[in-house]
């Protein structure tokens, strides 16, 4: 097993360096189109969770290919273990809830990375009204070195306030439109809330969570269940929603983002 996780973690390395590599080369050539390094950082370790999904596939001695022979792809290896866990109610519990919190705690990690990437490129997008102590501005040994503090104190302050709190910054406070339809809007953000409910609640529902759904079915105190192929449309969901997120931000902040990433190539 071991050998297995090292063998994920080398392969998501090396994919990220590729793509990197590959991003380079493309915006260098002047393209119009790129995705950040923290989207791409995002999708390896979505790949990184599917490999460790598959290893336990090899755990359990199920098979790689299906009963007719042809060959799973993407998330029917996901499904393959579901049909396996489906009498084993505790087991399969247990992986829709690792799965849910590994896809928004890296969707959350995405988010942070490229507004912190914002930020650090345009430090005037964290203006704002918010008094900060003198003790805290002389701690900090140059100017550069405060407005870091401050965007990372930005960053927690969004990640916090949950995706409705995210695009609303991003909307209005950075004047960006994401582009993404209702269905995924709603998926990505009840991954969220379930996630939190999971972390924060040990998965059992409360009233922030009925008020933020609406949801009808359910009362507080519930143990909140997710299907495996519910577990799948969110972590799509995310995926989407991440994807257009860094669109939007590259069609806004392309040339500050050029030299924030790629400061060095750039300059030559």
């Amino acid at each position: 097993m071991v050998e297995k996780k090292n063998d994920a973690a080398n392969l998501t390395d090396s994919t990220i360096s590729n793509w990197n590599a590959e991003l380079r080369s493309s915006v260098l050539s002047g393209e119009q189109n790129f995705q950040t390094p923290p989207f791409l950082t995002f999708m390896a370790e979505a790949i990184r969770t599917l490999m460790m999904v598959t290893s336990v596939l090899e755990v359990m001695h199920i098979s790689w290919q299906e009963s007719d022979g042809t060959s799973l792809k993407d998330f029917d290896l996901l499904t393959v273990i579901a049909k396996y866990l489906r009498d084993k109610t505790d087991g399969y519990q247990l992986l829709t809830e690792v799965l849910v919190c590994r896809a928004v705690d890296n969707f959350q990690c995405y988010l942070a990375d490229v507004l912190r990437a914002v930020f650090a490129a345009r430090p005037e997008t964290l203006k704002s009204r918010q008094k900060v102590e003198i003790a805290e501005v002389l701690e900090c040994g140059t100017i550069g070195e405060f407005a870091d503090r401050v965007a990372e104190r930005k960053t927690e302050e969004l990640t916090y306030s949950g995706l409705a709190g995210i695009k609303d910054f991003i909307t209005e406070g950075l004047g960006v439109s994401i582009q993404v339809d209702d269905s995924c809007e709603h998926a990505a953000s009840q991954a969220v809330l379930i996630r939190n409910l999971y972390v924060h609640n040990r998965g059992r529902v409360n009233h922030r969570f009925l008020r933020l759904t609406g949801r009808n079915d359910l009362k507080k105190g519930d143990l909140i269940s997710v299907d495996l192929q519910q577990q799948i449309a969110s972590t799509k969901a995310l995926q989407s929603y991440a994807k257009a997120i860094d669109e939007a931000l590259v069609s806004k902040f392309r040339k500050e983002f050029l030299l924030h990433f790629f400061n060095s190539e750039a300059e030559k």
